[in-house]
């Protein structure tokens, strides 16, 4: 093996470094032993999967690839260099572009940066809605875990911004409690959404959010608040107090019939109009039929519209179930 190709050492402690190297459009990721034979490259494949294999001697040698330092190993017991100065300020690392909703400050000297997990999720979230199946949920976790360690190790100071833009005057405030009760401020901004008759593709246009991520989030909300439908993730976030800040639309009184009131408290429980026709013994014609008097009375775009405009006219009281 050349000797450009010899073990690479960390410059701070002497510890081995793996690298990475190109070869036949693959990405090899390397242990950086002396000598081929016996290495293990893992490498991505076309669909992104993670492969490995021997390099043995029956088998193409590294020799020539073009090898790239990987970031220096968190293991590193070796006191950080210091930083330069530039133009009378001090810089503690590289300065990386905040995600949406989170605000990336560098620490003061001599205090412990303050990591939120919620960087961590948001990093998540985005490597899911891009990567979609070539990267399983736990992957994603752990790829947001190392990038929170990642900046801890820079000096980042990370924390949630004191306000979001929400729709129609709602101020979407840091996430509500603490551990996993919290409603994080996208989560906030959805629920907005939908509760004033948005689709998911005009939310992400609201919030200049990719509609894939935007998807991805709305599904997952779904999951995390135990619900069917978005009517019903509408109906619990006005149950648990999650959309107070939310003005009321101005729109004149209304009545609707007991029947429509009925269906539509049904549906606001997330059933459909299967099980909205088996609970009230209707036919499922006549069950369509009240659902949209309902919405033209109310003047709604879509069933999670008609629910807040349902509960801001008192004709339904959203019971709250089990919290996320």
């Amino acid at each position: 093996m050349p000797s450009d190709h010899g073990v690479q050492r960390c410059e701070r402690c002497g510890a081995r470094v793996r690298r990475t190297a190109t070869a036949a459009g693959r990405r090899l990721l390397v242990d950086a032993d002396p000598a081929p034979t016996g290495n293990t490259a893992v490498y991505t494949d076309g669909t992104g999967r993670l492969r490995s294999r021997s390099l043995t001697a029956d088998r193409p040698t590294l020799e020539h690839l073009e090898w790239r330092a990987m970031p220096h190993p968190a293991t590193c017991k070796a006191p950080e260099p210091r930083p330069r100065r530039s133009g009378g300020r001090r810089r503690t690392g590289v300065r990386v572009a905040p995600l949406a909703g989170v605000a990336a400050v560098s620490a003061p000297a001599g205090t412990l940066p303050a990591v939120p997990d919620a960087y961590g999720a948001l990093i998540a979230e985005e490597a899911l809605a891009l990567l979609g199946e070539r990267i399983t949920p736990e992957e994603a976790a752990r790829l947001g875990q190392k990038t929170v360690a990642a900046a801890r190790r820079d000096g980042w100071h990370i924390s949630a911004r004191p306000q979001h833009a929400a729709p129609d005057g709602l101020v979407a405030q840091a996430p509500i409690g603490d551990g996993p009760d919290a409603l994080r401020p996208f989560e906030r901004q959805l629920l907005a959404g939908l509760a004033r008759g948005r689709t998911v593709v005009q939310i992400a246009e609201d919030t200049h959010t990719r509609i894939a991520t935007v998807r991805s989030r709305y599904k997952r909300l779904r999951t995390r608040l135990h619900v069917r439908t978005g009517a019903q993730a509408v109906a619990q976030a006005y149950a648990h107090g999650w959309l107070t800040g939310l003005l009321p639309e101005d729109r004149p009184a209304v009545r609707l019939t007991p029947r429509e009131r009925a269906v539509l408290e049904a549906a606001a429980a997330g059933l459909s109009v299967d099980r909205i026709a088996l609970r009230l013994d209707l036919a499922r014609g006549t069950v369509q039929t009240h659902l949209r008097t309902a919405y033209a009375r109310l003047d709604a775009r879509n069933q999670p519209h008609a629910v807040p405009l349902a509960i801001q006219h008192r004709h339904i009281t959203p019971t709250p179930t089990r919290r996320p």
